[in-house]
């Protein structure tokens, strides 16, 4: 069954309880996504979903029925990230532990070669690990578009900023990233 962001706001009204837990239910994968790709930790992505979380059970009183909860949710992620950036950041290091099972899409074919799966495996953890690299900003807003696949529109109302600037920062992202990989042998010119 598909829950709608109506029926949560009508059960969290009903029973607060029964209400944050399908909000729960909806958003638990978002919320942690935007949180590990921000701070690429298991554990403190795990801890700031949980903030985020509480977070949202203490505020949703104060939100307006005619709104969407992602953007609304999402909204609290990124400032619950940022703030645990800012607070952190001289403790944040990069994880690198190795072969993440994780990172290997599900859609590999049995036929590729377990090299090119290695290959493609290297790449996206290189790759992570230069977006990790990037300025809080523009860092925030390459992982919105193109690890959660937020619109344009989504992510300039999720972080309070004009479409604008969104724009901008994306194409900042992107030219740092390529040429962080041209630096590294990925991407040839």
């Amino acid at each position: 069954m598909d829950i709608d962001d109506s029926m949560i706001v009508t059960f969290y009204k009903k029973n607060r309880s029964k209400g944050f837990n399908l909000l729960y239910s909806k958003f638990n994968k978002h919320v942690y996504s935007i949180c590990y790709r921000y701070t690429n930790s298991k554990e403190d992505s795990l801890d700031l979903t949980q903030e985020v979380f509480i977070k949202i059970y203490r505020a949703f009183d104060s939100f307006e029925d005619n709104r969407e909860l992602k953007p609304w949710i999402s909204k609290i992620t990124v400032n619950t990230c940022l703030n645990h950036i800012r607070t952190n950041k001289k403790f944040i290091q990069y994880e690198n532990t190795g072969i993440d099972t994780d990172l290997i899409d599900k859609n590999h074919k049995s036929t590729e070669s377990t090299e090119d799966i290695m290959f493609y495996s290297d790449t996206k953890k290189i790759i992570e690990s230069e977006v990790f690299k990037m300025p809080e900003m523009i860092k925030m807003v390459f992982i919105l578009r193109h690890f959660n696949k937020m619109s344009y529109t989504d992510i300039a109302k999720t972080m309070s900023i004009p479409l604008g600037t969104v724009k901008t920062n994306l194409f900042k992202s992107r030219r740092i990233l390529k040429e962080a990989l041209i630096n590294r042998g990925i991407w040839e010119v």
